[in-house]
């Protein structure tokens, strides 16, 4: 959409830079698309992490717990 994000590292912080009217006008005409069946769309969806936790495939983090 074109909107600025701010990235700051040193603060672990990512914020939209959007504001809270025009993301609530935003939500209030979503309209989910069904999940992918298959592919890698598929596997994005179900697997990738949020931001705050690494932005990675589910299954390439390492477990706590585990053996390096």
């Amino acid at each position: 959409t074109g909107d600025t994000i701010t990235l700051d590292v040193a603060a672990r912080r990512i914020s939209l830079d959007v504001d809270e009217a025009e993301i609530a006008r935003r939500l209030a005409g979503f309209i989910p698309k069904p999940p992918p069946a298959r592919g890698y769309a598929r596997l994005f969806e179900t697997t990738v992490l949020q931001a705050d936790e690494g932005c990675d495939f589910d299954f390439l983090c390492r477990q706590p717990g585990a053996e390096k």
